[in-house]
């Protein structure tokens, strides 16, 4: 990118959020919550001198070193934000005006790259501080990524979606068709987080942490907004197969690996989409994406790109990022796509009904529990099949002798009249002869190497 270019674009972005930045300030409630937010600042800060030690700081800062197995595994929204409150402790970091600036922000429609951009180019002193940090530590940036996603993900009121773990079986083992377009490839709302199993899942895709090594896939924050051009990456636009005068769709991704010793020990890693052409198969989108991704230009390009990119990629982390990119594009089409029941699970509402109606004691003794639940949706098939394999015994079977594993695959079928018209159907992975072997076959695992 040249250097006019550049600087062009980045006139632009600083305009665009500094005007979204000032219609957040006018909304009613901001006044009130930056008073609020910098007063827990301020009694966090108090605390912090007064008690060196740590024995008497608040409960949301100590359960940052905890061992306690329930709390690591939790989901990394409720960990971030319900047990360590992170909005009062990015205020350390960032100020308490900052973070007031991105609640107003995301309530007029700020995409997170926006966020990200605003926040790397504010002037507060905390800011100047963090920039410096991050000059002599890059991981910083991934701190960054880390921090904003879950405040952006509670400040727009995002749900929490925990796929089952026979529905990962199932798509860890599913294929998708070279024909299948980037329409239905579409996030389930505006902003949310979707859990990679309901219980712990060994999943073969990880993230890294440069100081703690891999970490395990758990789930993604994905936060979708439609845009009216996408002109701040003109230069970029041919890569992408973007039309930088027409609309367009951004999916910003942060892929979180399971935490490890304590619940703040995990690992991030930020990737943007860019989408405008529907019809575009979604096997083209991700290759014109890791070519976007590993181009000259955006390795020395700090506008509203992901921060976690802050080196041209190697064959290797390519590889990964397209591991990543399919990942995902088998769970979103099967959320668009395929039938499944859902189980709304308001638990941690649920209990803070109950705790309003008790009395000190009760209440005391019920909110002991409030740090492992949480809210979200639960979803599964519609109809549960054992270990999610089925037997097929018909005719056309017969001259297979031998029990094998079958994976399934989404792809496009004709239908309507004629067969004139298109649509995407999952085919299920299954068992052929189940009943010609003792125990069923290992399914096979494809890492991303």
């Amino acid at each position: 990118m040249h250097d006019q270019e550049e600087l062009e674009v980045t006139v632009t972005a600083l305009a665009l959020t500094g005007f979204k930045a000032e219609q957040g300030r006018a909304l009613p409630g901001y006044q009130e919550r930056l008073a609020n937010l910098s007063a827990e600042r301020e009694a966090l800060v108090r605390a912090m001198d007064s008690d060196p030690s740590g024995r008497k700081l608040p409960d949301y800062l100590r359960h940052s070193d905890s061992t306690d197995r329930a709390l690591i595994a939790l989901p990394h929204p409720a960990r971030a934000m319900n047990l360590s409150r992170l909005d009062i402790v990015a205020s350390l970091m960032f100020g308490a005006k900052v973070i007031t600036d991105i609640w107003g922000m995301t309530q007029v429609g700020a995409s997170m790259g926006e966020i990200m951009f605003y926040v790397e180019t504010n002037d507060s002193p905390e800011m100047e501080a963090f920039r410096r940090a991050a000059e002599s530590n890059p991981s910083q940036n991934r701190n960054l990524s880390a921090t904003l996603h879950p405040i952006y993900h509670a400040f727009t009121s995002g749900s929490i979606m925990e796929l089952r773990n026979s529905v990962v079986e199932s798509l860890l083992n599913t294929d998708v068709s070279g024909d299948v377009p980037c329409r239905f490839l579409r996030s389930p709302m505006s902003s949310c987080y979707i859990e990679f199993g309901d219980k712990d899942m060994k999943m073969p895709l990880f993230v890294d942490n440069v100081e703690t090594g891999r970490h395990v896939l758990q789930g993604v924050y994905i936060i979708e907004r439609e845009v009216s051009n996408m002109a701040t990456i003109e230069g970029s636009a041919a890569k992408l197969g973007i039309n930088p005068d027409e609309p367009a769709r951004i999916m910003d991704l942060m892929f979180v690996g399971r935490a490890k010793s304590n619940p703040l020990d995990d690992a991030v890693f930020h990737l943007s989409l860019y989408l405008q052409d529907d019809d575009m198969p979604v096997q083209e989108m991700i290759e014109r994406h890791m070519r976007h991704y590993t181009s000259k230009e955006l390795a020395s390009y700090r506008g509203l790109f992901s921060t976690s990119l802050g080196h041209r990629p190697n064959v290797s982390e390519v590889d990964v990022y397209s591991g990543y990119l399919m990942w995902m594009t088998k769970v979103m089409l099967y959320l668009n796509i395929a039938s499944f029941r859902r189980e709304v699970m308001n638990e941690r509402t649920e209990l803070l009904k109950r705790i309003s109606a008790l009395g000190p004691k009760k209440a005391a003794k019920q909110a002991r529990k409030i740090n492992t639940v949480y809210d979200r949706v639960v979803i599964g098939p519609a109809a549960e099949v054992e270990n999610h394999l089925q037997s097929t015994a018909g005719d056309g079977e017969r001259r297979h002798n031998r029990p094998h594993f079958r994976r399934g695959h989404i792809r496009m079928q004709a239908y309507g009249e004629q067969k004139s018209l298109r649509k995407p159907i999952f085919i299920q992975p299954l068992f052929v002869n189940k009943s010609g072997f003792g125990e069923a076959p290992a399914v096979k695992r494809y890492d991303v190497k």
